[in-house]
């Protein structure tokens, strides 16, 4: 989602909500990504957008506990995503279920995407193209988006970050490698 970090400290606390509601809540890719990538590197390559991944709740549950906070539109019915717009907010923001995606022509266009929301962060990672976006960090409340701001945190915060395929060693080295098998 394009908010920054201001306007999400406000914002209602969506994502205890979601803990409430038995869920767990997850910043994934490029977000966590550019995070660490400017800590290592002193860098200020900007987080254009965050990636939330929520497990443990079904897309209806999920749009049933969103709605009461906010409007809901199911954009990706068939690929687990939820947009939300909070109450008061004009930006939505992009909450997925865990999915594996199954190629189904040449390229990377043909696949068919399948969501479950009991799959485990790590399986989850097991479809991205890079291991530098394969990481994630667990985040209980909407504060907890401080800790992705590198301006406001001058030590990195990986208390909460899940990294099954050792993305932070390959940030540090600012190496790319593709996860699972390239051809």
């Amino acid at each position: 989602f394009k908010l920054n970090i201001t306007t999400i400290i406000q914002m209602t606390d969506y994502i205890e909500y979601i803990y409430k509601s038995g869920g767990e809540v997850y910043v994934v890719g490029g977000a966590v990504r550019n995070y660490l990538y400017n800590y290592f590197h002193n860098s200020d390559i900007p987080i254009k957008d965050y990636d939330i991944l929520v497990r443990l709740l079904d897309q209806d549950s999920l749009t049933d506990i969103l709605k009461k906070i906010g409007t809901v539109k199911e954009v990706g019915q068939s690929f687990g995503i939820v947009l939300f717009v909070p109450k008061g907010e004009t930006e939505g923001i992009e909450f997925a279920l865990p999915r594996t995606e199954i190629s189904t022509g040449p390229g990377y266009r043909d696949f068919k995407v399948v969501p479950d929301h009991m799959m485990s962060i790590e399986e989850d990672f097991a479809r991205r193209d890079a291991t530098i976006n394969a990481m994630a960090i667990k985040v209980t409340s909407v504060k907890d988006f401080e800790l992705l701001d590198i301006n406001k945190n001058t030590d990195v915060n990986i208390i909460n970050l899940i990294d099954p395929l050792k993305g932070i060693d390959d940030i540090k080295q600012k190496m790319w490698k593709c996860v699972g098998n390239p051809n």
